[in-house]
C-alpha cells in the first residue's frame, strides 16, 4: 500500500498506537488516515479519539473494515471516522477515495470555515447511544415485564396520566445531566403493578412505576458507558404529571415517545443539559441561582455561604454589595 500511496502522491507514516498517533500528529499537518479495524476493536475507537482531539480534528478517516458488525461502525462514525471501505478493495480505490476527499475538503475550504470542535453536551446529543435512546428503553421495557413492548409516538387524545416519576444520570466529567420522565394513567399502572406483583397488589402502582425507571437508568448508565461516557444514576423521585412535559430545568435536547405494552401505556420524556458552572456579573445575578464560592463584604466578613441558592434579597444585596463588574461563578442547578 505505501508504493501506491506515495505514487498518489502521498507521504505515508505509520503509527500503531494511540501514542504514536498523538506524536505523529504533533510533528506533522497530517490531511488523512487510514485505519485498520477488524471485528470489534476497540483500540480503533481509542485512536479515532486521539486522532479528533485538538487541530486534528480536520484530518479525513477512513477505516479499512474486516468482519465489523453494524454496532461497531455506528460508535466508530461517532467516534470521527468519516468513511469506511472492506479491506478486500484494491489501493487504488483507496488512493482514489483520498484524492476525493482531498479534492472536497479543498471545496470547502474555499466556501466555509470548519466548525468548531463539538461541546461534550454536542457529542452525546448527536450520537448514536442517544439517537436509539427509545429503543434502549423499548428493550428494557419489554425485559422488565417479559412482555412485547412498542415505542410509538405520543398522540393527542392519550389517556389522562396521574402519576409521574423520574430520575437523574450525572457525569462530573463531562458536566451534563440526563433526565428521565415517565408517566403514566392509573388504570395502566395498576394493570402493570398486578402483572409484576399479583392480584391484590394494585396499590404498588407507583413503586412499579419508580422501579421501571430505575430500570431504563441502569439501560441508558450502561449504554453511555459503553460509548466511553462515565454516568452515575440517582433515586427515581415521584414528580408532578404536569412536570414530565414541561421539567423544572431546561434540557437542550429532548425527546418524547409513547411505550406501549399489554394494557398499559407509557408516557417518557428524555431530557439532556450541560451542567457546567458559568461565570455571570454581580448585575446579572437572579434568583435561584447557586453560589460556588463564598461571599465576603470588604470588612473580610462572610456574608453568604458557597452553596447557597440565592433568595430575591440576597440579589438585591449582592448587587449593593459587589462592584458592578465584579464575575460571580454559579453552579449549574
Amino acid at each position: 500500500m505505501h508504493a501506491s500511496l506515495r505514487a498518489g502522491g502521498y507521504d505515508p507514516i505509520v503509527a500503531d498506537d494511540v501514542e504514536a498517533v498523538r506524536e505523529a500528529f504533533a510533528r506533522d499537518s497530517i490531511p488523512a488516515v487510514i485505519l485498520g479495524a477488524q471485528g470489534n476493536d476497540e483500540r480503533v475507537l481509542e485512536i479515532l479519539r486521539a486522532v479528533r482531539a485538538g487541530a486534528s480534528r480536520r484530518a479525513y478517516v477512513t477505516l479499512l473494515t474486516e468482519d465489523c458488525p453494524e454496532e461497531f461502525l455506528a460508535a466508530a462514525y461517532d467516534a470521527g471516522a468519516d468513511a469506511d471501505l472492506g479491506a478486500a478493495h484494491g489501493h487504488t480505490l483507496i488512493v482514489a477515495r483520498l484524492a476525493a476527499a482531498e479534492r472536497y475538503r479543498r471545496r470547502l475550504a474555499g466556501s466555509v470555515q470548519f466548525d468548531p470542535p463539538l461541546s461534550a453536551l454536542e457529542r452525546v446529543a448527536f450520537g448514536s447511544t442517544w439517537r436509539r435512546a427509545s429503543r434502549t428503553l423499548e428493550d428494557a421495557t419489554a425485559m422488565f415485564l417479559s412482555l412485547p413492548a412498542r415505542c410509538v409516538e405520543t398522540i393527542a387524545s392519550e389517556p389522562l396520566t396521574t402519576m409521574a416519576t423520574q430520575i437523574l444520570l450525572s457525569s462530573t466529567q463531562e458536566q451534563l445531566e440526563v433526565r428521565i420522565a415517565v408517566a403514566t394513567d392509573i388504570v395502566s399502572a395498576r394493570n402493570m403493578a398486578v402483572h409484576m406483583y399479583g392480584p391484590d397488589n394494585e396499590d404498588l402502582a407507583l413503586d412499579m412505576l419508580g422501579e421501571l425507571a430505575n430500570i431504563f437508568m441502569g439501560s441508558m448508565k450502561s449504554v453511555f458507558g459503553a460509548s466511553a461516557h462515565a454516568f452515575t444514576g440517582g433515586l427515581p423521585a415521584p414528580i408532578d404529571v404536569e412536570q414530565v412535559l414541561r421539567p423544572l430545568e431546561t434540557y437542550k435536547h429532548q425527546e418524547t415517545f409513547a411505550l406501549v405494552v399489554e394494557r398499559a401505556r407509557l408516557i417518557v420524556h428524555l431530557g439532556i443539559r450541560a451542567k457546567a458552572n458559568t461565570f455571570v456579573l454581580s448585575t446579572g445575578l437572579r434568583e435561584g441561582m447557586v453560589l460556588k464560592h463564598d461571599v465576603y463584604n470588604p470588612r473580610g466578613i462572610l456574608v453568604i455561604n458557597a452553596g447557597t441558592r440565592l433568595s430575591a434579597n440576597m440579589v438585591t444585596k449582592l448587587s449593593t454589595l459587589l462592584p458592578a463588574t465584579r464575575a460571580v461563578e454559579v453552579m449549574a442547578s
